[in-house]
């Protein structure tokens, strides 16, 4: 198994967008060493959750997103599930893809979210919905989710 991070940081970033702290400014002087929202790919098909900065992980590690076989959503924090990113796949902005289809696996309110969201008529995705502790197969995994119990009310 290969695992790689592609981002780290929390819902902010380092250095944070807002922010005027010495450890942000000193970080925007040097010039490098940022950290981007959380994200990780596993054997270059498994990404896990889709942030805000999907599109300059891809960029930075030149990673196709046509590649992209399965998407694990952790839980429905902005800074992990960035749902409008999804219609980016297909008509009028992604033609010939390899996987046309991505197949998500996503705790219910993010699918509450996605079939809110998502111009379904598009037909790139498939997903299914987890529930915490109970063990699935998703493709050559096997996951155990966890619930997110971090931040802003939970």
């Amino acid at each position: 198994m290969k695992v790689k991070f592609l981002g780290t940081a929390a819902a902010e970033g380092f250095p944070a967008v807002f922010c005027n702290c010495d450890y942000c400014n000193a970080l925007r002087k040097i010039g490098k060493g940022f950290r981007t929202r959380s994200q990780t790919i596993i054997d270059g098909k498994l990404l896990i959750d889709l942030p805000a900065d999907t599109y300059m992980h891809f960029l930075q590690n030149g990673i196709k997103g046509d590649e992209i076989e399965s998407l694990i959503i952790t839980h429905s924090h902005a800074d992990h599930y960035y749902p409008m990113e999804l219609n980016m796949r297909g008509n009028g902005f992604s033609k010939n893809m390899k996987n046309a289809v991505l197949n998500l696996l996503l705790p219910s309110d993010c699918a509450d979210k996605l079939n809110a969201l998502y111009d379904s008529s598009k037909n790139t995705l498939t997903y299914s919905v987890f529930e915490p502790y109970k063990t699935v197969t998703f493709y050559d995994y096997n996951i155990t989710p966890l619930p997110a119990r971090h931040g802003w009310g939970n």
